[in-house]
């Protein structure tokens, strides 16, 4: 992922998706299962490994501007909580997204220690 190599880009990729989720959910509620699962499967490295990258690493301004707890937070609150599927959606298959949601809550627990619960 580029985003390994290159964290800062993240800031400009989370204003960016704040402002419209949709390209990101409509990859992970794919009905392509490949798709959706690929994507899944590249936010949980993203957020498993970019606070521990050597370039996050380097980037004091970027640490203190976005903790590594910040990036997995985003993912959990910003994009996956608050873009729940509705039942009466068509032409998605959320399996990815609840995928995801379960594996970022568990990464949240057991990586920083955070209480699900303040979601």
């Amino acid at each position: 992922s580029v985003l390994l190599y290159k964290p800062n880009l993240l800031l400009d990729l989370f204003e960016f998706l704040r402002k419209d989720p949709s390209f990101i959910l409509a990859a992970i509620q794919s009905t392509d299962p490949e798709l959706g699962s690929e994507f899944a499967k590249s936010i949980r490295k993203l957020c498993r490994f970019v606070d521990e990258s050597p370039n996050y690493k380097s980037d004091e301004a970027l640490q203190k501007q976005l903790p590594g707890i910040e990036i997995t937070k985003f993912f959990l609150n910003d994009i996956l909580l608050s873009n729940l599927p509705n039942a009466d959606q068509k032409d998605i298959d959320p399996e990815q997204h609840f995928f995801l949601l379960i594996s970022l809550m568990q990464e949240y627990s057991d990586k920083y220690n955070g209480s699900v619960s303040e979601f």
